[in-house]
């Protein structure tokens, strides 16, 4: 078997909603990240934050994720798997 490691080339940043499509808003700018990461680190603590001590004063918000990797020709036939660990729940 073989194994890439993806951890690096990254990018996070606030998802983009349909709202914001609507409105002709533009992407929201996205920063570079190695995994892991946390990216609970690039918000504002809040005295009033609903996780209070238990989640650092941070408020819990969504983020996306972003990877972009090319695909060689030679790849076409064969069978890939990913194997992704560390991860709350998702959408691919």
């Amino acid at each position: 078997m073989l194994r890439q490691n993806f951890n690096a080339g990254w990018k996070v940043r606030e998802p983009f909603k349909l709202n914001d499509i609507m409105e002709g808003k533009s992407f929201p700018p996205a920063q570079d990240v190695h995994l892991p990461h946390d990216y609970m680190i690039l918000t504002e603590r809040q005295e009033n934050a609903p996780g209070g001590s238990a989640a650092g004063y941070y408020r819990a918000t969504d983020m996306e994720y972003i990877k972009e990797f090319d695909v060689p020709a030679e790849w076409a036939e064969k069978k890939y798997g990913w194997s992704l660990r560390g991860l709350t729940p998702m959408r691919l």
